[in-house]
């Protein structure tokens, strides 16, 4: 009996989890290759503003230039202004090396959802967990975000640049219908045997 309702329970699972994929609430760049190393080093005290249109935020992208050894980062979310309460850190996420000459793109996840206010100003910064030294980040000119901006040393706003990010939430499409195929046939041989299973 246990045996058969953990079979179901992972297939739900499996259905729960299948092709997560990302949905961009906010962002300064509509791809993973847009390029532009018009700053350098970003740092504790240094980062980013933006306004979301959704009420969660799972998972922040930040294009790295990537030290010659291995560098682990994490991300502060706060609210109210570049040194407000932090309200939220990602999971540490490593930046392997790649010796300053190959671009990646790193995505921080939260480990559960931070709640926001639709409309209301936010911001990140990177932290150095370990590793040499607080990588080179890609950011822009000519303002092409328009709900934030890029904060650099002294926590000083700096209108018309901002880091290339995109932030939003983790979406689960519908499941193929191979999947619903495979879960419909486990719950139908479930209910079939569930006579066995409560009589014998």
């Amino acid at each position: 009996m246990k045996l058969k309702l953990y079979v179901l329970f992972a297939l739900l699972v499996i259905a729960r989890v299948h092709s997560q994929g990302f949905v961009y609430d906010q962002q300064s760049a509509t791809n993973d290759t847009e390029v532009n190393h018009s700053e350098g080093a970003f740092g504790n005290g240094q980062g980013q503003s933006f306004t979301p249109s959704l009420p969660e935020v799972d998972f922040i992208r930040l294009l790295f230039l990537p030290n010659s050894s291995d560098t682990t980062l994490d991300i502060n979310l706060m609210s109210g202004s570049i040194t407000g309460p932090i309200i939220g850190t990602t999971v540490p996420a490593l930046l392997p090396a790649g010796g300053g000459n190959t671009d990646a793109v790193v995505t921080f996840y939260f480990s559960t959802p931070v709640v926001l206010i639709p409309g209301n100003m936010y911001y990140f910064e990177e932290n150095l967990v370990s590793g040499p030294n607080i990588a080179d980040v890609d950011s822009f000119v000519n303002n092409p975000y328009s709900g934030g901006d890029l904060y650099g040393y002294g926590n000083t706003a700096k209108p018309g640049i901002d880091l290339w990010f995109r932030e939003g939430v983790l979406a689960v499409p519908e499941p193929s219908s191979s999947l619903l195929f495979l879960i419909g046939s486990g719950v139908f041989i479930f209910t079939r045997k569930c006579k066995d299973i409560f009589y014998d």
